[in-house]
């Protein structure tokens, strides 16, 4: 690392992921050596791949800038083997219907649902906790009462064949909320039937999805059209927090030590939020101010020791919820001992916990509000329990960093 290297300090805890499939294009060196995963491809390109059979596509909506109007902001062929992926939809929850044992979500895009049910359907919280179908149907139903729309990715089994155009069914066999869903995506199979080109006028396409008729805008610069190239052995995604960022070698650390290498083809993705970062040294930044950031991706791996991936596409964005970050856990139990000068605590048959300048101690009648406080207590023979949330830092030894924590004395 260099002097460019930014450390992770946490400041007050405002905590803070490619297009033509060619037929015998593979992702890797372009051009001048340069890597690459994916190529840009026109309209009558799109028009030929869907003659030839079945195509998964994702589609990216233009969100902001047409409210009122579907367009497509993206669509991106994948290649041939992910056929066989999941088919899935992102988006922001507007209402939700619920009789007996199942149930319907209402998406922010006009006319789009999701059904479930509390047999077939699996349930997940933001951080990746299986959840109940009582227990899903409440997170939503609270957070539309205080005024939000929750985003959820929904998934379901791969089609046999493309689904009519019109038909607009889409039974949900996964629900994951997902508070970075910020811009509605539709990852679906497709055929001939599916587009329709319009020669004379804009828009230039309407793709026809779930029942839904989506503008392609190409002439007018709005809507990209990209086929990724096929995959290299080593694909792999990647999701965690930023431990540090090297803007000399383009890179970042997440906190379980892996290394993730931007390079001229990485698409950095960022949508509409205000949490969003487009740029890593917008991430180096963030960091310096004492933010936590998540990074979200996908990429090819360059080695396995150390852990390094080459990112195809990723995506940042400022955390604010402890509940929503990976790699987060739940600590509780008696403080076996102290070290004050280390800022560590550790716990009776524990892990130690490391207590940084962004960790929230909870205060309180009967609460020790500093890592001395519990110290003293100790030293004069009293039992200090701690509870909270932490992040782990290092798996040998276990070690967390404190998110949030509140030590109680016992008698």
């Amino acid at each position: 690392m260099t002097a460019r290297t930014r450390l992770l300090i946490f400041a007050p805890l405002v905590a803070i992921g490619i297009g033509a499939v060619a037929c015998s294009d593979a992702a890797g060196p372009g051009p001048n050596g340069a890597i690459q995963f994916s190529r840009d491809i026109t309209l009558p390109d799109l028009e030929q791949r869907l003659v030839d059979g079945p195509t998964r596509v994702e589609i990216e909506l233009a969100w902001e800038f047409f409210p009122d109007r579907l367009v497509a902001r993206e669509v991106e062929v994948e290649t041939p083997d992910e056929l066989a992926d999941d088919e899935e939809i992102e988006a922001r929850i507007a209402d939700i219907a619920v009789t007996g044992g199942e149930g319907t979500l209402f998406l922010e895009i006009p006319g789009l649902t999701v059904t479930f049910d509390d047999v077939t359907t699996r349930f997940r919280s933001e951080n990746g906790r299986d959840l109940t179908f009582d227990e899903f149907v409440t997170r939503v139903q609270d957070a539309l009462a205080a005024g939000g729309m929750p985003a959820v990715e929904a998934k379901r089994d791969p089609p046999a064949e493309p689904q009519a155009p019109d038909v607009s069914t889409f039974f949900a066999l996964k629900l994951e909320l997902d508070d970075e869903a910020d811009d509605p995506e539709i990852e679906i199979t497709i055929d001939d039937r599916h587009l329709v080109v319009n020669a004379t006028s804009s828009p230039d396409a309407i793709l026809t999805v779930l029942g839904l008729e989506i503008e392609l805008l190409v002439t007018d610069g709005i809507t990209e059209l990209e086929a990724e190239l096929d995959e290299m052995e080593g694909e792999i995604e990647f999701e965690g927090i930023v431990k540090s960022v090297n803007l000399t070698d383009n890179e970042f650390t997440l906190m379980n030590g892996t290394v993730v290498r931007l390079v001229a083809a990485t698409k950095v993705e960022q949508d509409d939020d205000d949490d969003a970062l487009g740029s890593l040294a917008e991430v180096a930044d963030a960091v310096d101010a004492g933010l936590m950031v998540e990074a979200e991706g996908e990429g090819l791996l360059e080695s396995t020791d150390p852990r390094v991936i080459v990112a195809a596409k990723v995506e940042f964005e400022v955390e604010d919820d402890a509940e929503d970050m990976p790699g987060i856990e739940d600590f509780e139990g008696e403080v076996a001992s102290v070290d004050v000068t280390a800022r560590t605590f550790t716990l009776a048959g524990g892990p130690v916990i490391r207590i940084v300048d962004g960790t929230k101690i909870k205060d309180g009648s009967d609460r020790l509000t500093s890592l001395q406080a519990v110290a003293d207590a100790r030293a004069a023979g009293g039992t200090v329990i701690a509870d909270g949330k932490g992040l782990v830092e290092t798996f040998t030894p276990r070690q967390l960093i404190a998110i949030e924590v509140e030590f109680e004395l016992r008698p």
